[in-house]
């Protein structure tokens, strides 16, 4: 018999309701008709499945929950820059910002986020070369400058 229990979507689920029903560290941003809306914060814990190694980056964990459907985001040079259609402006006063727990590729040089009370300082490293740990989490916020 199929076991449709599957604890790393279940974990999923409850980490992005809980951040997404936060309103710390959302921004606010224009929708096409120009009203402002609310975009939530991109939380990404690593799944306990996903076999990681030294050489494992971030992008390499968000490429892969973009092929299982789980993840919707865009790179430009290189660089992150959307998320669910949420795009950085042109002049960067409004983009995509990473944060983690990981204290070893983090640091306050960007600022830091409080949700629920855990601090997420700004990661040294972009997603292209930030190293993941299990257990650890990563999330972008949308941002003013």
């Amino acid at each position: 018999m199929k076991n449709f229990f599957n604890l790393k979507h279940f974990l999923t689920f409850w980490a992005l309701f809980i951040f997404a029903f936060s309103l710390i560290a959302c921004e606010n941003t224009a929708n096409e008709s120009g009203e402002e809306t609310t975009v939530s914060p991109v939380v990404i814990t690593i799944d306990s499945d996903f076999a990681v190694t030294d050489d494992t980056t971030l992008i390499d964990y968000m490429n892969y929950l973009k092929s299982q459907n789980e993840l919707n985001f865009t790179i430009t040079n290189g660089m992150v820059d959307s998320f669910n259609g949420v795009k950085n402006t042109g002049d960067f006063s409004k983009c995509w910002m990473l944060y983690t727990d990981d204290a070893d590729y983090s640091n306050q040089a960007w600022g830091s986020i409080n949700i629920d009370g855990v601090t997420y300082n700004s990661a040294v490293l972009g997603a292209n070369d930030l190293p993941i740990t299990q257990g650890k989490t990563y999330i972008w916020v949308y941002q003013s400058f």
